[in-house]
């Protein structure tokens, strides 16, 4: 089995080209509003860069935390040239960035790969006083269209287990108050994403439960999301629509 570290290196082009990003209205969640442009915002488990956009749109500077070098590297290719940005290689629980380093922490679709507890204390660690967590997640309801029916039709269908892991999932409000250690209301924005045919196989193929190239289910769901692009497609793109939650708060710094 690959470790959550590299899982993605061998996905990272599907990933760029499927995977949706952020309203820039996660960042209206914060007390206050939007954080001003000198403040300073630790992107935990960044990948593509996908959320660190949209503190980059504000005018932060971002110091982003990516511990697979296929997905840093893309990232550092996303904002060649942006000074704002940096990128090291790190993890949730051992970020290697400097102690009060950052006012708001970003997480965005990865908190289910984390050690809770180790992730607390290192955050607790780089915040300044005062300093905030934002959590983000872009889900889909399977119902809402008939393409996304069909996703997820075709997911149960050629994927063992994928059903009743998806199902036994925990939701991303038991995830947010497992990491804040009480529940936190959420905030749910609209999202929608355009997808031509490769889109929708990138959106689909890069996730972590899908088969490699080479696996013969690789190949038959490939060729049912291009029959299902081509069924549901209008002038050659499909919509998938997002409820976009977002969870903010302030971490007790004495966790251990």
């Amino acid at each position: 089995m690959s470790s959550p570290h590299t899982h993605y290196s061998d996905r990272v082009d599907r990933y760029l080209r499927g995977r949706p990003g952020y309203p820039d209205a996660v960042l209206d969640a914060l007390p206050g509003g939007r954080p001003p442009a000198d403040a300073v915002i630790a992107d935990i488990a960044a990948g593509t860069g996908l959320l660190a956009e949209v503190a980059l749109r504000n005018g932060n500077r971002v110091l982003a935390v990516e511990p697979d070098a296929a997905m840093r590297a893309a990232a550092r290719a996303r904002f060649a040239g942006r000074p704002g940005f940096r990128c090291t290689a790190g993890t949730a629980e051992a970020t290697g960035l400097p102690d009060a380093c950052a006012d708001l922490i970003t997480v965005g679709q990865a908190l289910h790969w984390f050690d809770l507890p180790a992730a607390r204390a290192e955050f607790g660690r780089i915040l300044r006083p005062g300093g905030r967590v934002l959590l983000a997640w872009n889900e889909q309801v399977p119902g809402r269209s008939p393409l996304q029916s069909g996703i997820d039709a075709l997911l149960r269908a050629e994927l063992p287990g994928y059903g009743a892991a998806a199902d036994g999932t925990p939701s991303v409000t038991e995830l947010a108050a497992a990491f804040f250690g009480r529940p936190v209301p959420g905030r749910v924005l609209p999202n929608r994403q355009a997808l031509d045919a490769a889109g929708l196989l990138g959106r689909v193929l890069s996730n972590s439960y899908a088969p490699a190239p080479g696996d013969p289910a690789h190949d038959r769901l490939r060729t049912a999301l291009l029959d299902l692009h081509a069924e549901c497609a209008v002038d050659g793109l499909v919509h998938i629509d997002y409820d976009t939650w977002v969870f903010q708060d302030a971490l007790e710094r004495t966790r251990a």
